[in-house]
């Protein structure tokens, strides 16, 4: 059925935060995404309000990381501080689980035809979600370092505290 959309020249494109449809090459863009008519209300689909709450968590927590990543690296004063280094580290991982339960949500949902109302039929995922799960491997990375970096520092700091004490 949608082959036959697409020969009439209609086209539609759905994301996590917009859809566009097209007829003719006339198009014309949705800011809310995929949404459904329920006894004259329009709805948003229940899994895509989860995983945009995951998205926009993964983002803020990236940011804070970032944010994190370069005082451990520059702020000398702040940087010998253990706290600060395990607090990256928890913000990234935590990250790294957001990003992950919003590809698992979006990607198994995406293109599933047993529920009601599918966002697509016949598409592929777009590069955006190779871009989150990219996203996902750097972030996964990002933890394994700062923990090690954490624990090295941990280390350090515990030893020299056990030859004061002796």
């Amino acid at each position: 059925m949608s082959g036959l959309f697409n020969q009439l020249g209609f086209e539609s494109y759905e994301g996590l935060w917009g859809s566009k449809i097209c007829l003719l090459g006339l198009c014309k863009p949705s800011e809310f995404g995929s949404m459904y008519q329920v006894r004259e209300r329009w709805t948003l689909i229940h899994w895509l309000h989860v995983t945009r709450l995951f998205a926009t968590l993964a983002l803020i927590g990236f940011v804070v990381t970032i944010v994190g990543v370069f005082v451990c690296l520059f702020v000398t004063q702040l940087s010998q501080r253990q706290i600060l280094h395990i607090l990256t580290c928890v913000v990234a991982t935590s990250t790294a689980v957001c990003v992950l339960i919003a590809v698992i949500i979006y990607g198994t949902q995406y293109n599933n035809p047993d529920q009601l109302f599918p966002i697509q039929t016949d598409k592929d995922i777009f590069w955006s979600y190779g871009l989150c799960v990219a996203a996902l491997i750097l972030d996964i990375i990002t933890s394994i370092l700062l923990a090690i970096n954490a624990l090295k520092n941990h280390m350090v700091y515990f030893s020299s505290y056990i030859n004061f004490l002796l």
